[in-house]
């Protein structure tokens, strides 16, 4: 199993890491001795071994099934049905781009020790995606 990847803040920067560095990576500074803004945690995988899920859609994955089944829960609630474009827009595309966004930083953390994100630009994409995710 892939170790998974780290997240701790210091100096105004997040870092990413599959081990929790002794110095930080940005300033230099041990880390060892010092207290962290926030702890080390390590991030969720977005993949689920479907054989273990009880929720997973292993006999059913198809796309139409699941838009059927929400499409009929919407009508027993006496709400309008999904189109297939909308469906793919709320349910596929947010997991899709999650996906994205955590295999490029493996790949990067993989090839490179760290990945640095300055904590006011991780403000404002999160923002950003609370206001797609609003929609």
């Amino acid at each position: 199993m892939d170790p998974p990847v780290i997240r701790l803040a210091h100096c105004q920067v997040q870092v990413f890491c599959l081990q929790v560095p002794g110095a930080c990576p940005s300033c230099g500074e041990d880390l060892r001795e010092r207290r962290l803004q926030e702890a080390p945690v390590s991030l969720p995988s977005p993949f689920s071994n479907a054989h273990k899920t009880s929720c997973c859609l292993l006999n059913h994955n198809c796309l139409s099934f699941c838009l059927s089944f929400v499409n009929r829960v919407l009508a027993a609630e006496g709400r309008e049905a999904l189109s297939r474009e909308t469906f793919t827009q709320i349910f596929i595309l947010p997991r899709v781009q999650r996906v994205q966004k955590y295999l490029f930083l493996y790949k990067h953390l993989q090839t490179h020790q760290y990945y640095l994100v300055d904590r006011e630009e991780d403000r404002q994409e999160d923002t950003q995606e609370e206001t797609q995710e609003g929609i």
